[in-house]
């Protein structure tokens, strides 16, 4: 089972090119005066090469003891969705929540064997891959508001891909054998 956060903003995100005359850079009709949208809300999620897992939305910072309600609610019923009476392995990378030790401990006491992970490596980790996708058929809808920005997150997170999903976490042998000719340096995945 594969795991992480991610966060999504209001507002605008890319960039806009617009061709003008030359010299005609801060002309106000080749200008667009736009409100300047805020907000933020975080999504930690988990998968599987047999579909997505459960979501959960959260505000604010994520400290220990909200990773491990987190997890409580979300971790352990997403496993037992896809391996019901089996053994599984948990995926998550090591920030300061995840290693913190009244996690490990809540993984001790809750039978679950976690996978080393190293340090700075988005690129080993296919949920990188969820997210940018899901990223981009979130903003693809411009919400305006938070509550238009959490309901898209929803909607999208049920409209994944399963066939992409599978394909990027059974994409794993093939990320590691490419991380051994780097000699561990960074893959373009």
């Amino acid at each position: 089972m594969f795991s992480d956060e991610t966060h999504f903003y209001l507002g605008h995100h890319g960039q806009e090119y617009v061709q003008r005359p030359v010299g005609a850079a801060l002309d106000p009709k080749y200008t667009l005066k736009t409100d300047r949208l805020q907000g933020k809300v975080s999504l930690w999620g988990c998968t599987c090469a047999g579909g997505l897992g459960h979501a959960e939305l959260y505000v604010d910072s994520l400290d220990a003891r909200k990773y491990q309600s987190i997890l409580s609610l979300n971790l352990v019923s997403s496993a037992r969705q896809f391996w019901p009476n089996q053994h599984w392995w948990f995926q998550q990378d090591n920030a300061t929540p995840h290693v913190a030790a009244t996690s490990q401990v809540w993984f001790h006491n809750h039978g679950i064997d976690l996978i080393d992970w190293p340090a700075w490596s988005p690129d080993l980790n296919p949920i990188e891959n969820l997210w940018n996708d899901l990223k981009r058929r979130v903003y693809a809808h411009h919400p305006h508001t938070m509550e238009e920005l959490e309901a898209w997150i929803k909607v999208e997170w049920q409209a994944t891909d399963l066939d992409f999903v599978s394909h990027i976490c059974r994409s794993m042998p093939r990320r590691l054998q490419l991380l051994r000719e780097c000699c561990g340096h960074k893959i373009s995945y």
